[in-house]
């Protein structure tokens, strides 16, 4: 729930929608305490390595897309 007040904020000093939509959706997919908490001891460190290298790609790529919708 911290990220929303500090999307809002960052929304209000005229942030583009792109970086907006990216940094949550990074907010998201990366947090480290899910990662230590949940998914390397129930699920092994192969799995945490794989996922977090596909994870990288994807908020970047939302956050292009999310802008090029946005300025149509």
């Amino acid at each position: 729930m911290l990220s929303f007040p500090i999307l809002a904020g960052l929304h209000q000093a005229g942030a583009g929608l792109g970086p907006l939509v990216a940094y949550l959706t990074g907010w998201s997919l990366l947090g480290l305490h899910r990662i230590l908490a949940w998914e390397l001891p129930l699920l092994g460190p192969r799995f945490v390595v794989v996922r977090l290298a596909v994870s990288l790609v994807l908020p970047p790529l939302v956050g292009y897309l999310a802008g090029t919708i946005a300025r149509r």
